[in-house]
């Protein structure tokens, strides 16, 4: 590696303008160049400096946002305010779907309804906490006092929107979780 100036995943995020959890997602998935010490990634600054110059970082800037909602009206309004400011969104109308897509999609935050038939959002937030607890998670719900909203802050961290939300609170929740810079 380069000049041999190794950053924390939190200074290459910092370089690069993205969210700590994005940078540790390339590492893994060989995006980027870095390597592991104990439990952490490590990158080489140099490299990272380049990658800036060049205009190649990481998603462009761009957030991907996964929504798992069974409301199709849901679904649609979230995928049109987000895409409005600059997301990349995947939508996906049950929990097996988001699941499957959560894999090929590689999402910076995940929108995830607690209501939905079938998998449940308590049992999909269950299974992102599993496949990659680093995956930020909105829980979009009407339920918010509920006893399945109970069971699923078991898996925190959460983050709760209300239903119905707010197109420029959702905006700033899913900006804030994704770490990246749009609109």
């Amino acid at each position: 590696m380069g000049d041999g100036r190794a950053l924390t995943a939190s200074q290459a995020a910092d370089m690069l303008g993205v969210h700590v959890e994005t940078i540790r997602r390339m590492a893994r998935t060989g995006e980027i160049a870095a390597f592991k010490v104990g439990k952490d990634w490590r990158f080489d600054a140099s490299e990272l400096s380049a990658l800036r110059r060049t205009g190649q970082e990481t998603s462009q800037g761009v957030g991907r946002v996964l929504v798992i909602d069974d409301d199709w009206r849901v679904r649609d309004l979230v995928d049109r305010t987000l895409r409005r400011n600059g997301f990349e969104v995947s939508g996906a109308a049950n929990g097996e779907e988001g699941l499957r897509l959560m894999e090929r999609v590689r999402p910076d935050v995940v929108l995830l309804d607690l209501v939905m038939p079938g998998v449940d959002g308590v049992e999909v937030l269950a299974r992102i906490r599993q496949r990659a607890e680093w995956v930020p998670v909105i829980i979009m719900t009407g339920f918010t006092d509920s006893d399945r909203m109970k069971v699923a802050l078991e898996n925190s961290p959460v983050t709760v929107l209300a239903k119905p939300v707010l197109p420029e609170t959702l905006v700033a929740a899913v900006r804030e979780k994704a770490g990246v810079a749009v609109g």
